[in-house]
């Protein structure tokens, strides 16, 4: 079971890279998952910032649109693209941590005869956090979980 993570992405190139950076970096092997970039015609495109990561990496891939489509038409760019069977979206403004592609293969791996659809609880990165209540009211739900 092989799942592909679908980024869609329009004008967060500073954020977009830690974003796919920690993407590249999960504890699961390359040959379980993809990353599927999908940049919504940004004004400066990624490609530039993402070519390093693109040359290294076999699982990422990267889509630009013509003209902006939206946040939808992005997602399902990326599912006609996508090469697995699972599909997790994830937006672009989000650094996940190192296991997250993985726990959420083992959950569907745990329930192969279901079609299930999986919400993840998040938290913000201090970094991210400055100046954001919001962040801080997320962060502050989850703080007794972990």
């Amino acid at each position: 079971m092989k799942i592909s993570v679908v980024v869609p992405t329009f004008n967060r190139n500073h954020i977009l890279i830690k974003c796919i950076d920690s993407l590249m970096n999960q504890d699961l092997e390359c040959d379980f998952y993809e990353v599927i970039v999908v940049d919504d015609c940004s004004i400066e495109s990624p490609y530039q910032y993402l070519k390093v990561l693109l040359d290294q990496n076999p699982n990422l891939k990267y889509i630009r649109h013509d003209v902006n489509k939206g946040l939808a038409s992005a997602r399902n760019t990326g599912i006609v693209n996508s090469a697995y069977e699972i599909v997790l979206f994830l937006d672009s403004d989000i650094v996940p941590d190192l296991s997250f592609v993985n726990v959420h293969l083992q959950l569907h791996k745990s329930y192969p005869n279901e079609s299930i659809a999986v919400v993840s609880n998040l938290s913000y990165d201090n970094q991210f956090i400055e100046g954001s209540n919001f962040a801080h009211f997320v962060n502050a739900r989850y703080r007794d979980w972990e």
